[in-house]
């Protein structure tokens, strides 16, 4: 707050929307959710003023403002967030697959695992689209997409993302994730049958 004080709108308005927006994250982690609103907000107030660099800093905003209400578990006012960041964000970026990848935890949270497929395939082709791909990203985005196809029985694709998920992952450094893995790709093995 006290950073605020230094950074009157006009002159400093990229450095205040940035400070805005992480004073936000800090009452979004303290769980002060409404004073969290209060400053996006004032952020996204502030970023429709600029005139080049607003979308990228709104889409940021709009995100952030998900996050809190995903971690609320306020899904439906997440997804609207989500959906809102991704009219600004720049396609394929890594910034647009987070984005994409929140977006479909949010619709399976709501059980509509058909509806998560797309935007979280989309999240997959932007992190792989990616000049340095981030395994971990892949990975996560991948057994989303894999909940999301078994969730919407569609349990062909679900084996195939849960194995594609495994070439990214290294035994040694996530022995537990990677076995549970496995026990789920057996499990799905056996539902096909």
């Amino acid at each position: 707050q006290q950073a605020l004080a230094h950074q009157p709108a006009p002159p400093l308005i990229r450095a205040r929307i940035n400070t805005l927006r992480n004073l936000g994250r800090a009452y979004a982690q303290m769980e002060r959710y409404d004073e969290g609103r209060a400053v996006w907000t004032e952020a996204l107030t502030l970023s429709q003023e600029m005139p080049d660099e607003s979308p990228q800093e709104i889409a940021l905003t709009h995100h952030a403002i998900g996050e809190a209400d995903r971690h609320q578990k306020h899904y439906a006012e997440a997804e609207r967030s989500y959906r809102e960041a991704l009219l600004y964000h720049e396609p394929k970026s890594v910034d647009a697959a987070a984005t994409l990848r929140a977006l479909g935890a949010v619709l399976l949270a709501l059980d509509r695992a058909p509806d998560a497929v797309e935007p979280l395939r989309a999240a997959l082709d932007a992190e792989k689209a990616q000049p340095q791909q981030a395994n971990a990203r892949l990975i996560e985005t991948l057994r989303l997409l894999a909940e999301a196809h078994e969730d919407a029985d569609d349990l062909d694709a679900a084996i195939a993302r849960y194995h594609e998920a495994l070439v990214y992952m290294d035994v040694r450094l996530q022995p537990v994730a990677y076995a549970e893995m496995l026990r789920t790709l057996a499990g799905l093995y056996a539902d096909a049958r």
